[in-house]
């Protein structure tokens, strides 16, 4: 049977037989061609190179924040002879990929990094440790494999993606009132340490990095804020570090409410002005004074 002249149906044949013959050629020079964005699967299943000793250190934070969160480093030392270069990364403990990753050439004999940003998925979970590392070689045009140990466990980076995935619960009105030191940015910040935030049970907050929370000078950033469900809304009022009228988004979640444990509050970025951060930011601030609330004041 016959759904058409048979000029019509040879032609048809010829036309997806040449538009197979181009996918397969296609197919084939992709996985021919090396990818040196750094995929970072590259070297799960490729060969160990033989003949090269590589030390891992410690993942580290940098000053770089990308648009997928701040910038980490793996360090290395490359112990052998001979240049190595390193076209991906892969922890082989965290369920997701790495992204942002730049290769790099170890020099003999010498310490590099290798630099990537890792947004996490929440709903995998975060693991305890990473204790290894499975990194992709490129050596005369082929691809090798190599598995580290990571020094420190790869606390820093677990760190980071345990505030984003803070699973202590929504903070309450109740949890925010009273003084936070912010503690941790994930990035080489002079913040850390310095930046106050005092917010008070009326609707109004002061932010300041100089302690002026007591005195009565202009603070950097004075304003009310509103909490619900977790969502946390800062609309600036006054100060010499915003503008009037600049707002922020956080998704504010407890890290530690237990009894024993200094209350922590991790806060990741949503969007908005004042500050102007990039997605998959976390703050962590730790509170130094609870419960005592004296009324604010704002512009």
């Amino acid at each position: 049977m016959s759904f058409g002249p048979p000029e019509r149906s040879r032609s048809l044949t010829r036309t997806w037989l040449a538009a197979a013959l181009v996918g397969l050629v296609v197919g084939l020079v992709l996985g021919l061609v090396p990818d040196w964005r750094g995929d970072a699967s590259d070297g799960v299943s490729a060969p160990d190179l033989p003949g090269f000793d590589i030390q891992a250190g410690a993942v580290e934070t940098t000053d770089e924040l990308g648009g997928h969160g701040p910038e980490f480093a793996l360090r290395l030392l490359n112990r052998g002879d001979e240049d190595v270069t390193v076209t991906g990364l892969r922890f082989e403990q965290l369920p997701t990929d790495l992204v942002d990753f730049e290769p790099a050439v170890l020099r003999p004999g010498a310490w590099g990094s290798l630099h990537f940003a890792a947004p996490p998925d929440c709903f995998t979970g975060v693991p305890a440790a990473l204790s290894t590392a499975r990194l992709t070689l490129q050596e005369d045009g082929e691809r090798y494999g190599r598995t580290v140990e990571v020094a420190g466990e790869g606390r820093r980076l677990l760190d980071y993606q345990q505030a984003l995935c803070a699973s202590g619960g929504p903070a309450r009105p109740d949890d925010l009132i009273g003084m936070w030191m912010l503690d941790d940015t994930f990035s080489s910040s002079d913040l850390e340490g310095a930046l106050l935030w005092r917010f008070h049970r009326d609707g109004t907050f002061v932010a300041d990095p100089e302690g002026l929370m007591f005195l009565d000078e202009q603070r950097a950033v004075e304003g009310r804020y509103s909490l619900r469900r977790g969502r946390l809304v800062t609309d600036v009022h006054s100060g010499y570090a915003c503008s009037r009228g600049d707002r922020a988004v956080w998704r504010a979640t407890m890290m530690s409410t237990a009894p024993d444990r200094v209350p922590l509050m991790a806060l990741a970025w949503q969007g908005g002005r004042c500050p102007t951060e990039a997605p998959s930011v976390a703050w962590v601030l730790r509170r130094i004074v609870d419960g005592t609330d004296t009324p604010g004041t704002v512009g």
